[in-house]
């Protein structure tokens, strides 16, 4: 039985995976929440956000959100991105 360590996994960086800290700035800054986005961006201890960090940022700033799980018909359905 292989037993996985959690903090490799969360160290290691994976390509695919979108910079959260740039996206949650420019929410920030498109909600006219300025300062926040500038102490984001000077704040060192953020260097990569992940989602459960980018989820307390969310609430600890009121902003709501929701999570939907999308079915692969719908998905399909979705006309291409261009």
């Amino acid at each position: 039985m292989m037993t996985t360590d959690p903090v490799s996994i969360h160290s290691e960086k994976q390509p695919d995976m979108p910079e959260l800290k740039p996206i949650l700035i420019s929410l920030f800054q498109q909600l006219g929440l300025f300062a926040q986005a500038t102490n984001l961006i000077n704040d060192q201890t953020f260097q990569d956000i992940d989602t459960s960090q980018l989820a307390g940022l969310l609430k600890k700033h009121h902003i709501g959100f929701s999570v939907y799980k999308l079915h692969q018909q719908a998905i399909a359905q979705r006309p291409p991105h261009r």
